[in-house]
C-alpha cells in the first residue's frame, strides 16, 4: 500500500526519528557502505528502476545521523543532501512503499527546498532497504519533476528491485567478512612456528606458511596448486623398514588413502618422511585435519608439521653416551598393551650374557619372583635411579648397574 501524505499536519521539514535508531545506525556501519566507490551492479539496478519507473531521477539513497548520502545515482549530480531535507528519512519510517503524489500539495514537503528549488522534486516513490537484523537502510527511489502516480506493475518491480539491492548489500558484507576472516588466518598461519600446509578437497596444495617453507625448502610459489602427495612425500610412512616393505604391508602409505580416511573419521598424528628440494629425506610428525562444510562436506585439509630431526639427534647422541659408560643402561618404553621394550642397551650389557635385549609384558613381570623379572645378573639386581620429582607410573625408567669382571 503507498501512502498519499494527505491530511498529515507535522511541521514542514522535520521527521520523527525511528525508534530504533541507534540500532539502526550500527547496522548501517556494519555494512561499511557509506562513502564506498560507485559499484557497477549498484549503478545497473538504479538504471533499471528509473527505466522501469519512467522517471528522471532514480537513487540508492543511505541515511545516517545528519545526511541521505547515494550509494547510485541516476539524473542527480548531488552525492548527499542533509537529511532534514530527505524524502528518505520519512521513507524509512515505514516497511513499505512511500509514496507522494504531489510534494507541492504535501504538508510536510511543500516549502522543501528540494521541492522549491532544484531538482524541483514533485513525484516520489521510495521502497524501505531493510537490513539483515531487521532495521531500514536506506531506500531504492525514483523521483519525477510532475505530479503522478506509479502503476500496480511499477509498484511490484520497484520492490523487487529493492529486494536486489539488499542482496547485493549483503553479499558485499559476506565478502568482506570474508576476506577480514582471510586475512585473519593468514596472519595467524604466518606467524605459526610449526609448517602448515593446507589443501583443497582433492589433496591440492592452496596455502603454505613461512616455518613450512623454511622447513621444507620449497617456496610458496612452487607449491600452491600442486599435489600433496607427489610434490613433498616420501613414497612411505617411517614406520616401516622400507619402501617396498611399506607399499606391501601399509595400506595407509597412500596419502589419498590418509586424506580420504580423514573426511570421514579422525586420523591419529602419524610419522611420514617428506622430501625436500635438494631430495633429502626429512622425518616428521604430521597432525592432519579436515576442513568442513556446514553439511559436513570436507573442503580441504590441514596439515601441521614438527621436525623430528632434532629429537632423532638427541636420541642418537644418548645412545652414543650409554654406549661409552663402563656399565649397564638402558632405557624402558611403556607401551599402552602393556609391554615393555629395552631398546638402548649399553655397550656393556651387549656383552653380559645376563643382559640380553629383550622385550617382557607386564604380566609376565607382575607374575614372575623377583629372580626373573630382572634382566640384571641375578645375585645382583641393578638399581633403577628415579629424579625425585617423578611419578612411580612413569613411562621412561633410566637404570644402570656397574658391570662385574
Amino acid at each position: 500500500m503507498a501512502s498519499t501524505g494527505a491530511g498529515n499536519e507535522q511541521s514542514p521539514q522535520r521527521c520523527p526519528l525511528p525508534p530504533d535508531e541507534a540500532a539502526r545506525l550500527a547496522e548501517l556501519r556494519r555494512y561499511a557502505l557509506l562513502d564506498s566507490p560507485a559499484e557497477q551492479a549498484y549503478d545497473d539496478l538504479t538504471q533499471l528502476a528509473a527505466q522501469l519507473c519512467d522517471t528522471p531521477i532514480a537513487l540508492i539513497s543511505l541515511v545516517d545521523e545528519r545526511r541521505q548520502w547515494f550509494k547510485s545515482r541516476v539524473g542527480l549530480d548531488a552525492c548527499e543532501t542533509p537529511r532534514e531535507f530527505a524524502f528518505c528519512a520519512h521513507a524509512i519510517l515505514a516497511d513499505q512503499l512511500f509514496e507522494v503524489g504531489n510534494a507541492l500539495e504535501d504538508p510536510r514537503f511543500h516549502d522543501n527546498p528540494l521541492v522549491t528549488g532544484a531538482p524541483h522534486i514533485r513525484f516520489y516513490a521510495g521502497m524501505p532497504l531493510t537490513g539483515s537484523g531487521g532495521h531500514p537502510l536506506g531506500t531504492l527511489c525514483v523521483i519525477d519533476s510532475r505530479p503522478r502516480q506509479l502503476s500496480a506493475q511499477q509498484r511490484d518491480g520497484l520492490q523487487r528491485l529493492a529486494r536486489q539491492v539488499v542482496q547485493l548489500c549483503e553479499l558485499r558484507l559476506s565478502q568482506r567478512r570474508q576476506a577480514e576472516q582471510a586475512a585473519l588466518q593468514r596472519a595467524i598461519l604466518d606467524s605459526a612456528g610449526s609448517a602448515i600446509v593446507t589443501t583443497d578437497a582433492a589433496g591440492h596444495i592452496s596455502g603454505i606458511n613461512p616455518a613450512a617453507e623454511q622447513l621444507l625448502g620449497f617456496s610458496r610459489q612452487q607449491l600452491l596448486g600442486q599435489p600433496l602427495a607427489t610434490s613433498l612425500l616420501g613414497a612411505r610412512r617411517r614406520d616401516a623398514a622400507n619402501e617396498e616393505e611399506s607399499r606391501q604391508t601399509s595400506p595407509d602409505c597412500d596419502l589419498a588413502a590418509l586424506l580420504g580416511r580423514a573426511a570421514k573419521a579422525r586420523v591419529e598424528p602419524f610419522e611420514w618422511t617428506y622430501i625436500r628440494q635438494d631430495g633429502s629425506r626429512l622425518p616428521l610428525l604430521l597432525t592432519l585435519s579436515t576442513i568442513q562444510g556446514e553439511g559436513g562436506q570436507p573442503l580441504g585439509f590441514v596439515i601441521i608439521a614438527q621436525d623430528l630431526g632434532p629429537l632423532e639427534a638427541a636420541q642418537q647422541r644418548l645412545r652414543h653416551i650409554a654406549a661409552q659408560i663402563p656399565g649397564m643402561v638402558f632405557q624402558a618404553q611403556l607401551r599402552e598393551q602393556g609391554t615393555v621394550r629395552f631398546p638402548m642397551p649399553a655397550k656393556a650389557s651387549k656383552t653380559s650374557t645376563a643382559w640380553p635385549p629383550r622385550t617382557c609384558t607386564s604380566a609376565a613381570r607382575r607374575s614372575s619372583p623377583p629372580s626373573t623379572r630382572t634382566t640384571a645378573r641375578r645375585p645382583s639386581p641393578p638399581s633403577c635411579a628415579r629424579p625425585a620429582n617423578s611419578a612411580p607410573g612413569g613411562r621412561n625408567t633410566a637404570c644402570s648397574t656397574r658391570a662385574r669382571g
